[in-house]
């Protein structure tokens, strides 16, 4: 599809420009409406009246989609760039944010069209990269996060790697929301009982016992920094695979060290 064919000779709009066309794109869809019968006209007004609204409210709303759609192209090229994500799918995306721009916007703010237009479109774009990469959601690893947090104090209380049931208890979620962040963040095993290496977290030889006593995302980030899942990786390409930031990792790596440091010192006491 050649995009450029549906921007060429788009002229910016100025100010008064953008509000008359939002008010004639708001009066076709009130015109729409009476037509439709969902709508009574409260001044006597004929159809072919309001067939010219509607008309010239679809003419507005086409002109609007022209005018941002070139908006929407420079962010779907950076964000398929930047993410390695399908271009067609995220000019996709991003046009879903314009045209919800176009429903949400009320000139009687004060803001300037492109800027909504362009915070909607970023925003779609954005969600569309996480679902084609796979990624976690903001929301997701902010619970995930704290998921975890409350795992690691339960561990250190009872010694040993806590119960879905009992995180839940803790936090007063039910046990199937607990479950679900944990297996879809730190990798436990499908009932959330305990963490089960599998092969390809360990190396051979490694005492099993204290690889799970490291939480699941610590485990992860210690596996994946020294190569028990293929090659050691930098702190910048595990927080890439995982949804953090390097420091994020570095810290939570430390975390694990001091972990399993406190985790020998009391087996050797034993």
């Amino acid at each position: 599809m050649r995009y450029a064919d549906f921007i060429d000779g788009v002229v910016a709009l100025d100010p008064a420009d953008e509000r008359e066309l939002f008010r004639r794109l708001d009066a076709g869809v009130i015109a729409d409406a009476i037509l439709s019968g969902r709508f009574l006209a409260t001044t006597p007004v004929s159809v072919t009246e309001l067939t010219t609204i509607s008309t010239e409210g679809a003419a507005a709303r086409r002109t609007l989609w022209r005018q941002m759609l070139a908006m929407v192209l420079t962010q779907a090229r950076q964000s398929a760039a930047n993410h390695r994500c399908s271009f067609e799918d995220l000019v996709q995306a991003g046009c879903v944010g314009l045209g919800e721009a176009i429903e949400r916007y009320d000139e009687r703010r004060g803001a300037r069209f492109s800027t909504v237009a362009w915070t909607w479109i970023r925003r779609r774009i954005g969600e569309e990269v996480v679902r084609l990469r796979g990624a976690r959601s903001r929301a997701v690893m902010r619970e995930s996060a704290e998921v975890a947090r409350v795992e690691e104090e339960l561990m250190v209380q009872s010694q040993q790697v806590p119960r879905s049931e009992a995180i839940a208890k803790h936090m007063g979620k039910n046990t199937v929301w607990v479950q679900q962040r944990r297996a879809e963040n730190w990798e436990t095993d499908s009932n959330g009982l305990e963490y089960v290496p599998t092969s390809q977290d360990q190396p051979v030889g490694l005492d099993v016992p204290l690889l799970a006593a490291l939480p699941g995302q610590e485990r992860r980030v210690v596996a994946l920094r020294h190569g028990f899942q293929g090659n050691p990786m930098s702190f910048e390409a595990v927080g890439e695979k995982l949804g953090m930031s390097a420091s994020s990792v570095r810290r939570i790596e430390q975390r694990a060290f001091n972990r399993l440091r406190r985790h020998l010192e009391q087996a050797r006491a034993a």
